[in-house]
C-alpha cells in the first residue's frame, strides 16, 4: 500500500513540475504590470500636477497681483475709472480632457467692458502621458487706456506652473 501510495503521486508531482515555471512566470507578470501600473499613476500625477496662476501687473501703481485659481471662476475687476479702463475678467477653469494619450487642461479667460465688447482668450497645458512631456500655451492680455491707444495699465497673464 506505501508503494501504491508513492506511484499515485508520481504524476501529480510531474504536472506540478510542469507548471512551476508557467505560475513563477504569472507572478513574475503579475509584479511587472503592478510596477507598471504604479510608475504610470507617478508619472501622471507629477508630470501632469500643475497650478494654474494668474498674474495681474497695475502699470500706473506698479504692483503685481497673483491669483491662484483653486476657487473657480475668480473674477478680477481692473477698474481705473479716471484713466479711462473699467474692465471685469473672469477666470474659468475647465475639467480634464482626454484625447487618446494626451490629457488637457485649460482656463478661460472672459473680459468684459462696460459697453459689451468682450475679449475672450485660452490658456491651454496638454500632457502626453507616454512620453512624458507637457506642452503650455499661457495667455498675456493688455488692458489700455480707452483715450489714449499706447498706454498699458494692465497685464493680465495666466500660466500653468
Amino acid at each position: 500500500m506505501h508503494i501504491g501510495k508513492q506511484l499515485l503521486r508520481w504524476p501529480l508531482l510531474q504536472e506540478r513540475a510542469k507548471l512551476m515555471p508557467r505560475l513563477r512566470f504569472l507572478d513574475i507578470l503579475g509584479v511587472i504590470c503592478a510596477l507598471l501600473g504604479a510608475s504610470l499613476v507617478c508619472v501622471v500625477q507629477n508630470g501632469y500636477a500643475c497650478t494654474w496662476q494668474a498674474e495681474l501687473v497695475n502699470y500706473t501703481t506698479q504692483e503685481t497681483t497673483r491669483v491662484c485659481l483653486d476657487a473657480t471662476p475668480v473674477q478680477i475687476p481692473l477698474v481705473q475709472a479716471d484713466k479711462g479702463v473699467d474692465v471685469h475678467c473672469r477666470l474659468e477653469q475647465s475639467e480634464d480632457v482626454s484625447i487618446g494619450i494626451f490629457k488637457q487642461e485649460k482656463v478661460d479667460i472672459l473680459c468684459r467692458y462696460p459697453d459689451d465688447q468682450m475679449i475672450t482668450a485660452r490658456a491651454i497645458t496638454i500632457f502626453d502621458i507616454f512620453a512624458g512631456d507637457t506642452i503650455t500655451h499661457p495667455v498675456m492680455l493688455f488692458f489700455s487706456n480707452t483715450r489714449k491707444y499706447n498706454e498699458t495699465l494692465y497685464r493680465l497673464y495666466v500660466d500653468c506652473q
